[in-house]
């Protein structure tokens, strides 16, 4: 809980974030980054087969790009009710991807992927830069969100 409640209070230069608690305090900030009125479209990594999770190896069977000029991701974080840490960051670009994988024993994954298309301002240390053995500002960074989180993406017109 400590930590939750410092990752909310602490400032960081760059950044647009709050800690929402709520479906209006996630509307109120939702229209204070991308503006008053504008249709969104929350995305979040689910199983959309009844079955448990289980480690096993997947196999991508679609992919769609879900085109947004903004994107602002929302981790859920420890705390006795729901709390979500929403951030974006300013100049950035992410793409956001709705990927449909199947596992070994027939489980079907919608997952959320974000690449984070420039890495040149991140910490040179990141432990995914030491992993792939790359630096930083040198490739785009890739990942799933977590089934617990969610990425508030705009509608196109």
């Amino acid at each position: 809980m400590e930590k939750t409640l410092t990752s909310c209070e602490i400032e960081r230069p760059g950044e647009h974030r709050a800690c929402i608690t709520s479906v209006d305090s996630l509307i109120d900030f939702v229209g204070g980054i991308f503006g008053p009125d504008v249709p969104f479209e929350i995305l979040r990594t689910s199983v959309a087969t009844k079955t448990s999770p289980v480690l096993q190896n997947y196999t991508v069977v679609e992919v769609k790009e879900k085109a947004s000029r903004k994107s602002l991701p929302c981790h859920n974080m420890p705390y006795p009710y729901a709390v979500f840490y929403c951030h974006i960051l300013v100049d950035t670009t992410n793409r956001m991807f709705k990927v449909t994988l199947r596992g070994e024993n027939g489980a079907v994954v919608e997952a959320v992927l974000v690449c984070h298309m420039d890495t040149s301002k991140w910490n040179p240390n990141f432990f995914a830069f030491r992993q792939l053995g790359v630096e930083r500002g040198t490739t785009e960074a890739c990942h799933f969100a977590p089934a617990y989180d969610m990425v508030v993406v705009l509608v196109p017109n």
